[in-house]
């Protein structure tokens, strides 16, 4: 009777188990697929060009406006000049209601703190004095503007802040004790936010570049980033109360880029933008805050391709960027590239939008060949399709945010791809 039970129950258990496949079986062929090269994936005719027309071009329609980090201070390159980075911000209530610091409500002081992701020392040192100077607008900043690295906004008479202090390169809060000036500005009545808004005007706030250049990156969507004001009321002067106001990536904010380019990039000549192409150097320069891009066609490789292979489909195809002997140690992260349409208007690549999903190199600094590869495959195959190239810029991804800037070497480019011809 026992055998036969345990028959009855273990028998089928078995036989199930030899007809569902194991995890191991099913993910086998998927094994490992993200650690390797992904030109290696595909079957069909390796072919590699490097007839292609590249130059550096002026970064002039960089919008700043909107991002949840920001930049504030002065970069000195030796090979590309000088930039500073000025920012602009609106101060918000946190409600829709009214603001009140009239009457019988006194304002003690105002504390302004931003969480930091970066603060450069380019001259190396652990620790850097930074200059702070903020001011008021003298026209508002809004909302529901678009603003670019070349607009400015002029600034009131009086500052809000002009004080040096010295932080650590590892302190991740700056933190900034306005001024009586500050508390008279800030000492206003409004039945709400826009009624408040349209009082303050807005912030700018800069570094003074008194010796050393330092800069720093600002994280607006971190929860210490904030305005607090602390006031009492009435003729109290121990029962001291706080209000936070909002001076984070949720309301108005951009930054001004300003540039002074040295040789090789004198050309640009103090955001001269009628010079703006640098052509015929064997350096192409990528340059941050509304700095340089890169520009990039291919017509020749599209013509030369086409008549040999008109009904060739790419399975994949990248850009090759070696550095050149110029490049800083200190990398950008990333390339970015951008098609542009016959209108002169700039979108992503689709490649970019697919970096999620589709495993490759996407424009991330590669040590190992010393050079950035920046996978083009559907870029490359509409491109052909179309038969023509209205140009394809590169940018940095930080660009925003990063005082990192790189050189490549435009003897080296190349076009690596992988296609099938199916004649």
């Amino acid at each position: 009777m026992k055998s036969r039970k345990i028959s009855r129950f273990i028998l089928p258990l078995l036989l199930a188990a030899l007809t569902i496949p194991t995890a191991c079986d099913e993910k086998e062929s998927d094994l490992g697929i993200n650690l390797q090269d992904p030109s290696t994936l595909y079957d069909g005719v390796r072919d590699t060009a490097d007839n292609i027309v590249a130059y550096t071009v002026f970064d002039d329609s960089l919008i700043t406006s909107g991002y949840s980090s920001a930049m504030i201070g002065n970069f000195n390159s030796p090979t590309y000049g000088m930039a500073e980075a000025i920012y602009y911000t609106q101060v918000s209530a946190p409600t829709s209601g009214g603001v009140n610091f009239t009457g019988e409500f006194h304002i003690d002081s105002i504390i302004m703190q931003y969480a930091v992701s970066k603060i450069y020392s380019f001259d190396g040192s652990d620790n850097v004095n930074l200059h702070f100077v903020v001011n008021q607008l003298d026209e508002q900043l809004m909302n529901d503007s678009t603003y670019y690295a070349f607009n400015h906004i002029n600034t009131r008479p009086g500052t809000l802040y002009n004080e040096t202090r010295s932080y650590s390169t590892s302190d991740t809060l700056i933190s900034l004790k306005l001024n009586s000036h500050a508390m008279d500005i800030f000492s206003v009545s409004a039945s709400n936010n826009e009624d408040f808004q349209s009082q303050i005007k807005g912030l700018q706030i800069r570094m003074v570049n008194d010796s050393d250049p330092s800069a720093i990156t600002l994280d607006l969507g971190a929860s210490k980033t904030a305005m607090t004001v602390y006031y009492h009321r009435g003729n109290s002067t121990t029962d001291t109360a706080r209000y936070e106001l909002v001076t984070n990536y949720s309301t108005g904010h951009f930054n001004e880029f300003t540039h002074t380019f040295t040789t090789p990039l004198s050309g640009f000549a103090n955001n001269n933008v009628a010079n703006d192409t640098i052509k015929s150097n064997d350096k192409l320069y990528l340059t941050p805050m509304a700095g340089t891009n890169i520009y990039l066609r291919m017509d020749s490789i599209l013509a030369q391709f086409h008549r040999a292979h008109p009904y060739a489909v790419i399975h994949y195809a990248e850009l090759i960027l070696p550095l050149d002997s110029d490049a800083e140690n200190d990398h950008p992260e990333q390339i970015y590239a951008y098609r542009t349409a016959a209108s002169g208007y700039r979108a992503p690549i689709q490649d970019l939008l697919d970096n999620e999903l589709i495993p490759g190199f996407d424009g991330k600094y590669d040590a190992s060949r010393n050079c950035y590869r920046l996978r083009i495959s559907r870029h490359f195959q509409q491109l052909l399709r179309v038969q023509q190239d209205y140009g394809t810029v590169l940018v940095l991804n930080s660009r925003r945010s990063s005082a990192l800037s790189t050189v490549i070497d435009r003897t080296k480019i190349k076009l690596a791809f992988v296609y099938t011809d199916p004649k």
